[in-house]
């Protein structure tokens, strides 16, 4: 595993990283899939989840590393109603307690980083930060991040933010890019998310579905025009010998030098453990040069500058 300085922390952490989210898990596969990441070298996480079952199981596997050697991170900001639905809850009193909960369940005694997502058209209430703030001077929480894409773009000069959360993958274009060269500048370190832009094998159901009913409906009922046009140009990830799609999607988002770490939501060790094989080879002769051919191919046919 190859590893990468997390600003001015004086972290090193793997250019791999695990999120753990809400998606139902049975507890037995969870521990394995923690274990897994640390033996593959992975040692930074990031807790997606309000459940304290999942804090506590993160904090069991970690007890047995110095507390120093991992990275750990949780995201704020959401909660669940009486049905289990999420909802957005930007109160103080959700925003604090989610971290307390999580350090009382997992025993870290803090957490390297606290992320709070924005939505695109979201501004963040006036009591946010400062609530934050306070769990960052009682020594809860080392640094704040912010996850999100273009609602990002206005803290990014603030200096109320230590750390940027976006997505980057190869369907990246120039408003990704700039981002990620806006935050560099302001001397944030970037987690990389949402790796791989669409489902694994999407294309080879498109091309599948295309003979399929009178002329030619079957491709306009199985993702015709543009999600057709998306499968042409990025079906080559599909014939790229022994790499999956979601290999070459990893690799490709590690070539930029710009993102301390990139996330993945492994659901299994076997999962997991190829992503870090991947994370340690050079991509294919041919495949960046073909996605960046891909990129601009569809971005052409949308008409985009």
């Amino acid at each position: 595993m190859r590893y990468r300085p997390f600003g001015n922390l004086g972290a090193a952490v793997s250019c791999v990283s695990l999120a753990l989210t809400d998606e139902p898990m049975r507890q037995d596969e969870r521990v394995k899939l923690i274990y897994g990441a640390l033996e593959a070298g992975i040692n930074t996480f990031e807790l997606q989840t309000r459940d304290p079952e999942v804090a506590a199981t993160l904090g069991d596997a970690l007890a047995a590393v110095e507390r120093r050697m991992v990275f750990v991170a949780l995201r704020v900001g959401w909660s669940r109603d009486r049905s289990g639905a999420r909802i957005r809850d930007l109160s103080p009193a959700a925003l604090t307690g989610t971290i307390e909960t999580a350090l009382a369940s997992s025993r870290l005694g803090h957490f390297e980083v606290v992320v709070i997502d924005v939505g695109d058209n979201e501004i963040l209430p006036g009591h946010v930060i400062p609530t934050l703030q306070a769990s960052q001077q009682a020594h809860r929480v080392g640094m704040l991040g912010v996850a999100g894409a273009d609602g990002v773009d206005r803290y990014l000069d603030t200096g109320d933010f230590d750390v940027l959360a976006t997505a980057y993958n190869i369907r990246s274009g120039w408003r990704e890019r700039n981002r990620l060269k806006h935050a560099a500048q302001a001397d944030m370190p970037i987690i990389g998310c949402d790796f791989q832009p669409f489902a694994p094998r999407a294309a080879a159901a498109i091309e599948t579905a295309r003979p399929s009913g009178p002329f030619g409906l079957g491709r306009l009922l199985h993702g015709g025009g543009h999600k057709e046009k998306i499968a042409d140009a990025y079906a080559f990830l599909e014939r790229s010998g022994t790499w999956s799609a979601e290999e070459i999607c990893l690799a490709y988002a590690l070539t930029e030098p710009a993102l301390t770490t990139v996330q993945t939501r492994a659901r299994s060790v076997e999962q997991l453990q190829r992503l870090a094989g991947a994370a340690e080879k050079e991509l294919p002769n041919g495949v960046a040069a073909q996605i960046e051919m891909a990129r601009f191919s569809v971005t052409e046919s949308d008409g985009a500058a």
